[in-house]
């Protein structure tokens, strides 16, 4: 079978996949519309992957497959001498009942891809260790902050200089989050008109709403690690959010003078927030009382040196308060 003959295989497995949806789904509402990518988005990401000449690819989350025949027939597209899928799926079987892997196997493209049935946090420092160099990363898995930070920091490391990652459902402020601190401070950079357009997602109740669905980052090539102090914050937060930071515990004492809310502010946005805070206040309670203030290092941990400071704090009426 050449290569059209696979492609068009591969093609009618996808049109009745978003024509009729898969042959069974988890018991749960509109779960198919849901959870899968839709098909414009899986023929933008197609088209990216051809255009970048993908030979090896890396996906985090399986479910029904609609992504993942997309990446299948991207690579049967370029025609690369040894392409390979790699899919990685905890719960393909346990959720899923093997669903999106029997609908790549119905496509002919079991021979590229590959199943790994363990967490990305697990699989992913494995493909490194095994010395793994992919194109390009295709990420929806967990949409937890903390687990899409990790599948980042690895797949940093396995997809080549200048390769692409891809995040699903980027516009989730967990995942944007995670997001924009490798944007900020590792270079990472959006791939302009990759997706254009907001999506109309499914939402839990079967409504859609407009959405931003799919993004695609450019890796920097040569790659770089950035020096620890120029370290640039990547959260956003409400200004409720940002007044609850700033009040207690957080708090500075001065004998003669109270710090403005937007000078707190200040202060803990710096690249030692907390350290350098405590490190001001304790040297100006010193020079205020003619004293020394022994048992503070140069630079004090946050917990060292608020302790210290607490055994020292002056009279309630002279301690600042950030409102």
């Amino acid at each position: 079978m050449n290569s059209d003959e696979r492609r068009a295989r591969i093609g009618e497995v996808r049109r009745r996949l978003a024509q009729s949806g898969p042959p069974r789904t988890r018991d749960r509402a509109a779960d198919f519309e849901t959870v899968t990518v839709p098909e414009g988005e899986c023929d933008q990401l197609r088209d990216l992957l051809i255009a970048e000449g993908v030979q090896t690819v890396v996906e985090v989350g399986l479910a029904y497959a609609s992504s993942a025949l997309a990446i299948g027939e991207a690579l049967v597209a370029v025609n690369a001498p040894r392409p390979r899928h790699i899919i990685i799926d905890p719960f393909q079987e346990r959720d899923w009942s093997n669903v999106g892997w029997d609908l790549l196997r119905s496509a002919g493209l079991d021979s590229i891809a590959s199943l790994v049935a363990a967490p990305s946090s697990i699989a992913l420092p494995q493909l490194l260790t095994e010395g793994l160099v992919a194109d390009a990363a295709f990420v929806d898995g967990s949409h937890r902050f903390h687990e899409v930070f990790v599948d980042l920091y690895f797949l940093r490391k396995i997809v080549r200089p200048g390769g692409l990652i891809v995040m699903d459902d980027a516009g989730a402020p967990s995942v944007l989050t995670a997001v924009r601190y490798y944007e900020r401070n590792l270079g990472w950079t959006v791939v302009p008109g990759a997706f254009p357009g907001d999506t109309l997602t499914a939402v839990a109740d079967g409504r859609t709403a407009p959405a931003t669905r799919c993004q695609a980052m450019r890796l920097p090539d040569p790659p770089f690690e950035p020096p620890f102090e120029e370290f640039h914050a990547f959260w956003r937060k409400s200004s409720a959010a940002a007044d609850d930071d700033v009040r207690a515990p957080r708090r500075g004492y001065s004998p003669s003078r109270r710090i403005s809310e937007n000078s707190c502010r200040a202060s803990l946005q710096t690249s030692w927030p907390l350290s350098r805070v405590w490190t001001r206040q304790v040297g100006s309670l010193a020079s205020r009382s003619r004293t020394a203030v022994k048992g503070v290092p140069s630079h004090p941990d946050r917990y060292t040196s608020s302790r210290v400071l607490a055994s020292r704090r002056p009279a309630a009426s002279s301690r600042i308060r950030c409102r």
